[in-house]
């Protein structure tokens, strides 16, 4: 079984205003990729083998929510892991590649309070 470790989010850059983020890109050059990077609500941060989170590390409730995947290896989960890149001039010398998103797939969960885990509703492809 798989245990996934879900970002609830919202990560601190999701409030800055269009102005803000104009003002951080003149004094840092990569801001533009950091802001591309961050988490978003739903993003899959690990993939790790059962009991992993649950039994032996912890994780922080008030950022993170736990999903278990019964029947389903870390192997087969760790697709969700994989960036949104898009890719110009594909094939060619000239290829290259920009991190348009930390995850290609985000999770929709429902959550069980007590136990502080849930299940999983629907995984959605942003495309890449």
């Amino acid at each position: 079984m798989a245990e996934l470790l879900v970002y609830r989010g919202p990560h601190w850059m999701d409030s800055l205003t269009v102005e803000q983020i104009t003002e951080l890109g003149k004094t840092d050059k990569h801001f533009a990729e950091k802001y591309a990077a961050r988490y978003r609500p739903g993003d899959i941060v690990e993939v790790r083998p059962d009991g992993y989170w649950s039994k032996t590390h912890g994780w922080n409730p008030r950022a993170f929510n736990l999903l278990r995947l019964p029947g389903v290896t870390v192997r087969d989960a760790q697709y969700l892991t994989s960036a949104k890149e898009v890719v110009t001039n594909p094939g060619t010398i000239t290829e290259t590649r920009t991190l348009e998103a930390r995850r290609r797939y985000r999770v929709t969960t429902v959550f069980d309070v007590q136990d502080k885990t849930g299940s999983l509703l629907d995984v959605e492809d942003k495309g890449g």
